[in-house]
This record gives structure tokens, C-alpha cells and sequence, in this order.
């Protein structure tokens, strides 16, 4: 719900008074607007059949602002480092490194990884709140702050508008419980162990996981153990790591993703070159396809005058940029997962594999640059007319 500026003048005085001594909470800041968004391939006759995205008073979200950036602090102290969901300087990328670097260190040391991966149906949506709160009270003892989150969290308005169109490693909700061994049925069994120990917490602070989404997978390279299973009741990746299923999910995603900025870019009507380049780079990012959308170039247009065209730097030099740019976050902060695997990464023995830290590392001893990797990359190729551009235009 929106603010007139008129408004939130109405709004501060009272506070600039002293309400919040009193750990009330307007009214106003307590509404919202939920826009709910189909699913693709969901009927709509289910209310998890829809994203919602929940729209709050701006004067609300500036006042939660504040109380974030006064106890963010106190919170970091407690939360493990296995955590590294809404956490500065952690993201979601570094957890599923930090996992794949143990299990491909276990490939070195001829270890099979047992990883369980659960997930929450409605994690946000039901917390337990005095749970929650007693929680908090244990960290920062002040009973006129536990008040006023109180009220923030409690009896809380909200509408509803439908849009039936459109488009331990823990992060936040998303927990994954590796162990590594000699043995799968050991694994198992350490894994149903461990998971018995979850369920309790999980029922203690009434906290539902997901039986759709909570699944269990074995990495390792033996090839004649490749059909066996884990026996645990509760696979996200492919054993030797490979991404396959993976990455046929993400390419489904990414070929509708495609089509919409070709609907942009229309043909009497589209978006600008530049307007283009920016949904591309908030949805796609790498696909040829969209290049040449951005570009305007036809189909016989050389791959390699594509990103040059629409000022994106090639996927793959994209991606040694991201790698190199996480690990080095990483060894700066050193209070992440990534870094605590990173030191028990053993030296590599299987020549057949090329673990993605020991390929950063690899990058980072050589000085790698992404913007002159890419001008020696242009300088190298040999197709026509690559001299009529003097210089790469590099991303803003």
C-alpha cells in the first residue's frame, strides 16, 4: 500500500512524539496488497498454485529498515556460519559451492557423499511467532522492542489481487545434510539418524517440511553403485555431479524467458536496444538468441560479434568472473562455509576432475581479468570484418 508524501507527514509526527514508546503500531503500516501470481502450468484452483508478491507502506518498510540496521548486529553473533540466508557478504551461489567443493573433495578421497536436501511448505508463512519472539528476547533484552516486533507481527490486513498471467548448507528455508563415507548403507543410516533429530526440532518450533521437495541423493564416482539408493524416507543433483537434470530445468526456463524479449523487441513497436539489454540481463543473460534480439543482427551473423554487439560478455568468461569474484569474497570475509571447506579441500589426485575452486585458484595465480580476457579473446579470432571494431565496449 502506497503513501502520498501528503500522508507521511501525517504519519512521522506522531512518532517523532513518542509512540513508539508505546509499542503500538499504526494502522496503516499494518495493511498490504498481495499480488498473486499464477504458476507456470498451475490450474489456479489451489492458493499455492500462486507466487504472491506482498506490496507494504513505504513510511513501514523505512521504520523496519531502521530496527533491522540497529539489531542486525546482535543477530549475526548467534547465526551459525552453515547460515547464509539475508546475511551480508553470503549468498546462495556460495552455499551450493561450499557443498559441491566437500563433495568433490570426498571424490578425492574416495568418499561417497550422503546429502539430504529438505525443504518447508509455507516456511515464512508459519513461523511460529512467540517461538520466534522468545527466541529474540534470549539475544537482545529489551521488553519495549519485544512489544513493539510483536506488534509488527501480529493481526496484520491484507487484499488480495489475482493475475492468472504471468511470468548443515542452509539458505534461509533451504537446508541440505551432507556426510561423507566409505559405504552408502552407512550414509543411510547416519542420514535417517539425522533426520530423526530435525524432525524433533522441526516439531518442537512447529515447523512443517515439504515431503514433494525433501529429497536424499548419494555423490560419489563408483559406477557400478550408480543405481543404488539411499534407504533413508526422506535427487536435486546427479551423483557425479554433472548438473544434468539441472541444467534441462533451467534451459526450459530460460527458452520462455527468450521469448519474452522477443515479444519486447516486437517489430513496430519494441523496446530500444538499451532497454533490451537490460531485461536481458535481469532474465537470460547468455543465450545467442537473445543477443541478437538485443543487437538486431541476423542469423548469419558470426557468434562471436554477438556479445561484442550487445555489449554482454561472453558466457563463458561471465562465468570465470562470477567464480573468481565468489571465492575471493570468500577468503576476504573468511567467516563463511565456502572458506571452512576450501581449507579441507585436499590436493587434487583424480586428473579426470576439475573441482571449481581449484580452478579459481588456478584463475586468480594468473591474474584474471574478465574485461582483457575478453579483448585477447576478440584479438584471436580470425572471422571477417572483426577489425572494423577498435575496442570492446565493456558492461555499464
Amino acid at each position: 500500500m502506497g503513501y502520498t508524501p501528503n500522508s507521511l507527514n501525517t504519519l512521522v509526527p506522531e512518532y517523532r512524539s513518542g509512540y513508539l514508546d508505546t509499542t503500538n503500531i499504526l494502522k496503516q503500516f499494518k495493511r498490504a496488497k498481495v499480488i498473486a501470481l499464477l504458476k507456470p502450468g498451475k490450474s489456479g484452483t489451489e492458493a499455492v498454485d500462486y507466487r504472491p508478491i506482498l506490496l507494504l507502506s513505504i513510511p513501514y518498510k523505512i521504520l523496519e529498515r531502521f530496527i533491522l540496521e540497529r539489531i542486525q548486529p546482535h543477530i549475526d553473533e548467534i547465526i551459525p556460519v552453515e547460515q547464509a540466508g539475508f546475511r551480508n557478504n553470503r549468498s546462495c551461489e556460495e552455499q551450493v559451492l561450499a557443498l559441491t567443493t566437500l563433495i568433490e573433495a570426498g571424490f578425492q578421497k574416495k568418499l561417497k557423499t550422503s546429502v539430504a536436501f529438505i525443504d518447508f511448505s509455507a516456511a515464512y508463512d508459519t513461523v511460529w511467532r512467540h517461538g520466534l519472539l522468545y527466541k529474540f528476547s534470549k539475544v537482545i533484552n529489551c521488553s519495549k522492542l519485544m512489544g513493539f516486533l510483536e506488534g509488527i507481527l501480529a493481526n496484520r490486513r491484507f487484499q488480495v489481487y489475482l493475475v492468472t498471467e504471468g511470468l548443515k548448507f542452509q539458505f534461509a528455508d533451504d537446508i541440505a545434510i551432507a556426510f561423507q563415507c566409505k559405504d552408502l548403507k552407512d550414509g543411510s543410516a547416519i542420514l535417517t539418524k539425522d533426520l530423526e533429530l530435525m524432525k524433533t526440532y522441526f516439531r518442537n518450533w512447529r515447523l512443517k517440511p515439504n515431503p514433494i521437495k525433501t529429497e536424499v541423493c548419494a555423490f560419489h564416482l563408483n559406477n557400478r553403485q550408480a543405481h543404488d539408493k539411499l534407504e533413508v524416507e526422506f535427487d536435486a543433483l546427479d551423483r557425479s555431479l554433472t548438473f544434468n537434470e539441472h541444467l534441462s530445468i533451467l534451459s526450459k526456463k530460460i527458452r520462455s524467458r527468450v521469448n519474452l524479449v522477443q515479444m519486447l523487441a516486437g517489430t513496430g513497436w519494441g523496446a530500444d536496444a538499451k532497454t533490451l539489454r537490460v531485461v536481458a540481463l535481469s532474465l537470460v543473460y547468455r543465450t545467442a538468441n537473445v543477443m541478437r534480439v538485443i543487437s538486431g543482427t541476423v542469423k548469419s551473423t558470426p557468434l562471436q560479434w554477438l556479445p561484442a554487439l550487445a555489449n554482454i560478455k561472453p558466457p563463458h568468461i561471465r562465468w570465470k568472473d562470477a567464480l573468481v569474484k565468489t571465492i575471493k569474497k570468500s577468503v576476504d570475509y573468511k567467516s563463511s562455509l565456502l572458506y571452512q571447506m576450501m581449507l579441507q579441500t585436499p590436493n587434487q589426485r583424480l586428473k579426470s576432475r576439475s573441482p571449481p575452486v581449484v580452478y579459481a585458484r588456478t584463475l586468480i595465480s594468473l591474474g584474471f581479468d574478465s574485461a582483457e580476457e575478453w579483448r585477447k579473446e576478440w584479438a584471436s579470432y580470425t572471422a571477417s570484418n572483426m577489425k572494423l571494431l577498435c575496442d570492446l565496449i565493456m558492461e555499464f
